[in-house]
């Protein structure tokens, strides 16, 4: 049986005066933790917006104290804020979305923070970040949108990540498809909104701020003359009467008091007027879901009764007294809206539904390395200045492309989601760094038109995976990173070791950049008449051995390959290695942690290449009239530190020579 893959999801639902917090795995929630926030902390800010850091560095605070690594988490998850009107399902947050929830284009609200925290968590880990169903959904069909006078059209505000969620619950208990089924769900909180859902789609619903019936803080629909009498009665002002409406009506208005506990202990004490206002409220809910029947033409599968609400027995009764002759009423109370916003989340990681994107339509990149290392640093920022320098604007408020960033963590399987997500998202271009990511690039775009630019890469001809470096390689192009043997031993090792006569060769069977440069190291041996002494190194933690081995062989020098093993190296392990042999590296990084010596390419110069290659198919060029190309500059990099404990002399042309003299490694 296959293991399920476990994917751990953050959750942020921020609140008034609280952020609610969660880690899922998969449907599974780890722990929850509800962050409260006191006025005088929160009285401060001026704006919703303000409170970003503030509410960042608690979560983050948060999950150090429980012990979160960073690395484990797959995705961020928020809680949707008041956007634009938008179909229901789960959206990738980008900079589009960031500005108009900055901008509150809907009205300040707590939950406008919900994408804004879960893309700057995100951000930093370089993983996704969504919104699920926020409360702006909105796919009223035609004819629910009239209001009666040109001037007002109705509008979607409702519960709708709570009412999605129980709506798939109830799919699911019947063992259909949303998509096959015609409900009413029914969420009841501080506002009450009743939705018609028609083969999944949440169709007629009353807006939930101030349509439908009296709650136990807003008002409903009021009959119209009286509220204008009342609004020029000249006894009010503005924020009166939205006072009235919004917060200060319904159970608060009659009884003074919007706990539903509050007034059924004030019922089951004999008051009679309370027992009345309280069942007047259950009975105009149950007209507007009659209403909602009749949107479905009376065919309704289901009546679906949520919301906090849905917990006080007394009122679902009367509730289904009045209704369920229309069909059974079920009971799903609460509002669950962690488990919905993980969900929701999940569905996108496992691929059981594609995220949709928010706003207009700009370029976007999907960035995909194999693993991440201080060179990969140097590649990401070369190809964000070459974007910035070519008018591309990332991570501003007028944006014109997207960065996706996506780790492998060394992993195929990672690699091949990773692919078909950018596939999914539709993509302008894939940036692909290190050589074990291009060849599942290659498999997977087989078919496409997608452009990719690989960087990181050793040598594609070499590995087979590019029959010339010329404009003959279709969709794919970008810049390797390999130079011959014979050069790193000539303008490298040589001038510091004068011959070398047995030649150690650490190398690791099965990993192809390391096989190729052992093949390499054998045909120069032969040509030029030294010794070879290879020693196979499966992991780091076989250097030992190796330096046992090496030393049994007297050799003169070592070559430490350019393979995907060696970066992970320790240093304290290179440099019990580099102290006893000089090393030749073929990766400026052994270097640094204590080889002798590196004649490589110009890494920062190769990322520019690459960058400018992104560019140029951004701005409409076909990648298959752009070369795949080798250095274009090198690099001498010689430690001195490791060349004084050999006892080797650094002479003064191989000083002006060097790129980079490591004085202390």
């Amino acid at each position: 049986m296959k293991e399920e893959k476990k994917f751990k999801l953050l959750i942020i639902n921020p609140g008034s005066t609280s952020t609610k917090i969660a880690l899922y795995q998969n449907e599974t929630p780890v722990w929850e933790k509800n962050i409260s926030h006191s006025s005088m902390e929160l009285e401060q800010f001026k704006r919703v917006w303000d409170q970003y850091d503030f509410r960042k560095r608690t979560i983050l605070k948060e999950l150090d104290k429980r012990g979160v690594s960073h690395d484990e988490i797959s995705a961020v998850v928020g809680r949707g804020g008041l956007l634009p009107p938008l179909e229901s399902g789960t959206y990738r947050v980008n900079n589009e979305m960031i500005d108009d929830l900055r901008a509150a284009v809907r009205g300040e609200h707590a939950s406008n923070l919900g994408g804004i925290l879960a893309y700057g968590i995100a951000w930093d880990l370089r993983i996704d970040s969504f919104i699920v169903d926020p409360v702006s959904v909105d796919e009223l069909e035609p004819l629910a949108r009239y209001s009666g006078i040109p001037e007002i059209t109705r509008e979607s505000i409702l519960h709708a990540l709570n009412i999605k969620a129980v709506a798939r619950k109830f799919a699911a208990l019947k063992g259909k498809s949303l998509n096959d089924l015609n409900i009413i769900v029914t969420h009841m909180g501080g506002g009450v909104t009743s939705c018609a859902i028609k083969a999944g789609r949440m169709v007629d619903v009353n807006n939930g701020i101030y349509e439908g019936p009296f709650t136990p803080e807003r008002a409903g629909s009021l009959p119209t003359y009286p509220l204008i009498e009342m609004c020029f009665s000249g006894n009010y002002t503005i924020k009166q009467i939205k006072e009235r409406l919004v917060g200060k009506g319904g159970l608060v208005a009659y009884l003074g008091s919007n706990s539903a506990k509050t007034v059924e202990e004030m019922i089951k004490a004999g008051d009679r007027k309370a027992r009345e206002v309280y069942e007047a409220m259950a009975y105009q809910i149950a007209k507007e879901i009659g209403m909602r029947a009749t949107v479905l033409s009376g065919k309704v599968d289901g009546i679906v009764l949520t919301g906090g609400l849905a917990h006080s027995k007394m009122l679902t009764d009367w509730i289904v007294e009045r209704v369920q002759f229309i069909c059974p009423v079920t009971l799903i109370p609460g509002e669950n809206e962690m488990e919905a916003l993980a969900l929701g989340g999940l569905r996108v990681l496992r691929g059981e539904e594609q995220a949709k994107r928010y706003g207009s339509k700009k370029k976007s990149i999907g960035v995909v390395f194999w693993e991440s290392l201080p060179e990969t640093e140097i590649v990401l920022e070369e190809l964000e200045r070459a974007l910035k320098e070519a008018g591309f604007r990332f991570r501003t408020g007028d944006e014109n492309i997207e960065l996706h960033y996506r780790n492998c963590d060394e992993k195929e399987a990672n690699c091949r989601a990773i692919m078909a997500d950018f596939l999914e998202m539709k993509v302008d271009l894939i940036y692909s760094l290190g050589s074990p990511v291009i060849s599942t690039v290659k498999k997977m775009l087989v078919g496409t038109e997608v452009p990719v630019v690989c960087a990181e890469v050793f040598d594609p001809v070499v590995m087979g995976l590019l029959r010339d470096y010329e404009g003959t390689h279709g969709n794919v192009t970008g810049t390797y990173y390999r130079v011959s043997l014979a050069e790193q031993l000539d303008k490298g090792l040589i001038p510091l070791v004068d011959t070398v006569k047995r030649l150690g060769v650490i190398y690791n069977t099965g990993e192809l950049h390391s096989e190729i440069q052992l093949d390499e190291a054998k045909k120069l041996a032969s040509e030029r008449g030294f010794e070879l002494f290879p020693f196979d190194v499966q992991n780091p933690g076989d250097l030992h051995r190796a330096l046992e081995f090496f030393q049994d062989q007297e050799i003169d020098a070592l070559f430490l390959p350019a393979d995907t093993m060696t970066p992970q190296v320790a240093k304290k392990d290179i440099k019990a290695l580099a102290e006893k042999f000089p090393a030749l590296c073929a990766l400026r990084s052994a270097v640094q942690k204590g080889g002798l010596v590196s004649y490589c390419a110009n890494w920062r110069n190769l990322c520019q290449v690459s960058a400018k290659s992104a560019v140029r198919i951004l701005n409409g060029e076909s990648p298959d009239k752009i070369p795949f190309v080798g250095p274009q500059e090198h690099q001498l990099i010689v430690n001195l530190e490791t060349a004084r404990a050999l006892g080797l002399s650094v002479g003064e042309e191989t000083r002006k020579k060097a790129a980079e003299l490591i004085e202390k490694s």
